[in-house]
């Protein structure tokens, strides 16, 4: 029974999506399967949230975390959230903290072990457009979803 907890968010948190949640399916890396907690805003989103769904993806509420946490279930979450995805450098290796730990208090309360992983070069997949802050606030301002402007490889958005 673990409460894993990984940083850092990155821009579209491409790993937990792409690799860890086969890990969650498959139970990886301690026998069970486990769920990642992730922005309920994603579950408005057609596709997405079935996706999220088949790869043991869950909102991240306090009452749904509370419930899988009473069963004795594991589960995935990532402190940092949107405030750590909005800060996200490419040229920068971070993770932020909230000031309250809640994760900390409720692993304590349900008798769960902490479980850190930090995903190495998640920052580095892609980069932020320069001057973009503003329009990236505003978007999350207006619909409480991150959507960094991004370059790929070659500087394609």
């Amino acid at each position: 029974r673990y409460l894993i907890v990984w940083h850092p968010h990155g821009f579209l948190a491409w790993s937990a999506m792409f690799i860890l949640s086969r890990f969650a399916v498959l139970g990886h890396p301690h026998g069970s399967e486990w769920f990642a907690m992730v922005a309920p805003v994603l579950f408005r989103i057609p596709i997405i949230s079935e996706a999220l769904m088949l790869v043991n993806g869950r909102g991240v509420d306090k009452r749904v975390v509370e419930s899988y946490l009473s069963k004795g279930k594991s589960i995935a979450l990532q402190p940092g959230g949107m405030k750590e995805q909005m800060a996200s450098r490419h040229d920068q290796e971070q993770a932020i903290f909230p000031a309250n730990l809640g994760f900390i208090r409720m692993a304590l309360k349900y008798g769960m072990d902490l479980l850190p992983v930090y995903i190495f070069n998640e920052n580095q997949t892609f980069k932020r457009m320069e001057g973009s802050d503003a329009v990236t606030k505003w978007i999350y301002d207006k619909t409480g979803f991150g959507v960094p402007m991004l370059t790929g490889r070659f500087g394609a958005p």
